[in-house]
């Protein structure tokens, strides 16, 4: 088994970043105002920013494991913009064949 790479972007750009975002709009002075910006901002998230992160998240992984466990390559797109407006756009990425190969010759 293979774990993300350290500085992996798609949870400290994505997530982290969503709730960074709203986060400084309220402009704590103390520990506890942030802390309390921070679960607001959490809370504040909508369903489609979690999603959209988290399907970047999976194909993201996959590339991880394509290429070895190292993080050279550029992020996988699934145009989810174009999937919802189709109302077509999953809850999870059904992985790839090549990913299905990769991962038949590593149990052989």
């Amino acid at each position: 088994m293979t774990c993300q790479p350290p500085n992996s972007y798609v949870l400290d750009l994505g997530f982290f970043h969503s709730i960074q975002s709203l986060q400084h709009t309220a402009s704590p002075t103390t520990i506890e105002e942030l802390v309390a910006a921070v679960v607001n901002s959490y809370n504040a998230l909508n369903h489609t920013t979690h999603n959209d992160i988290f399907l970047t998240l999976q194909t993201v992984m996959e590339a991880c494991i394509l290429h070895d466990g190292n993080n050279n390559f550029k992020t996988p797109h699934v145009y989810k913009r174009r999937l919802e407006n189709g109302g077509q756009l999953p809850v999870s990425i059904p992985l790839s064949q090549e990913l299905e190969e990769k991962l038949a010759c590593a149990l052989l």
